[in-house]
């Protein structure tokens, strides 16, 4: 007569436990990666949809429009960190979309070009952003703007940077962590 085995004996869980842990200890790191770019890529999307944004309703208004950092969400005050702002460049500066905070660990860099921030003139093309003179958009940028953006902990390629010449076509591109 034949018996039936009735579960695991202790080499074949011993076994079973071990494969596991390998499996793990190769996923996790992985999908913390994945994590870590998909942050980073959806916090350039948030970027780059907020400057479609300013530049469609400069060329769409035929007026000048700011894309800047604001803590209030009323003014162009404060860092990127702490979200940001779509505003008219008028003597009411209206605000045409409020943009929240990205997630904690975010860190958004701008090249000297945009300090403050990004202004497009009524063709789309990108002007000098001066917040002591915001109210004007006669003088055209000469130079790109640049904007870097990452989390926290950032490793390798992770880092995305958008480019927005001149003409206001914007690109993004993967790059090494600062």
């Amino acid at each position: 007569m034949k018996t039936r085995q009735q579960g695991l004996n202790l080499i074949e869980l011993m076994v079973t436990l071990a494969v596991l842990a390998i499996l793990l200890g190769l996923g996790v790191p992985s999908f913390y990666n994945s994590m870590q770019n998909n942050r980073s890529t959806a916090l350039a999307n948030e970027l780059i949809t907020a400057a479609n944004f300013a530049r469609s309703e400069a060329v769409k208004r035929g007026v000048c429009v700011d894309l800047c950092a604001s803590e209030d969400g009323k003014t162009c005050s404060g860092k990127w960190t702490d979200g940001w702002i779509v505003r008219l460049v008028d003597d009411k500066k209206e605000v045409l979309r409020i943009w929240d905070p990205p997630r904690k660990g975010a860190v958004i860099l701008l090249d000297g070009n945009a300090g403050g921030g990004l202004r497009f003139a009524p063709l789309g093309d990108l002007a000098v952003f001066d917040a002591n003179n915001p109210t004007t958009c006669s003088t055209r940028a000469s130079n790109p703007a640049v904007i870097t953006s990452y989390f926290d902990k950032c490793q390798g390629r992770q880092a995305r940077k958008i480019n927005i010449a001149v003409s206001g076509r914007i690109s993004v591109n993967r790059v090494e962590c600062p």
